[in-house]
């Protein structure tokens, strides 16, 4: 299994008890933008924020098992690294 890619960004914006349109159910969103400049939404459905508007934090990107019906590329998942934590993965490299 393969290391997670490990990115730097910045949350633009977050918000809680959102309708997700593909699930229906309230979820919490966050939207962040990586020193790459790519912009990143992530749904999150057990409703909860990993942080805050204008926190800087780290994401981890990796492959899923799944692939999109349409493409067969693998679906990607995401998940924040709070800043705290963040400081002892840099600090390790």
């Amino acid at each position: 299994m393969s290391k997670p890619q490990i990115i730097e960004a910045l949350v633009l914006e977050t918000a809680a008890n959102l309708t997700n349109a593909q699930t229906g159910e309230d979820q919490a969103l966050t939207k962040l933008i990586t020193v790459e400049g790519e912009l990143i939404n992530i749904w999150h459905t057990d409703n909860r924020l990993p942080a805050k508007t204008n926190e800087e934090v780290l994401v981890a990107i990796s492959p899923s098992n799944k692939t999109n019906p349409a493409t067969g590329a693998p679906y990607l998942n995401y998940a924040i690294i709070p800043a705290a934590f963040a400081t002892k993965i840099v600090a390790a490299k």
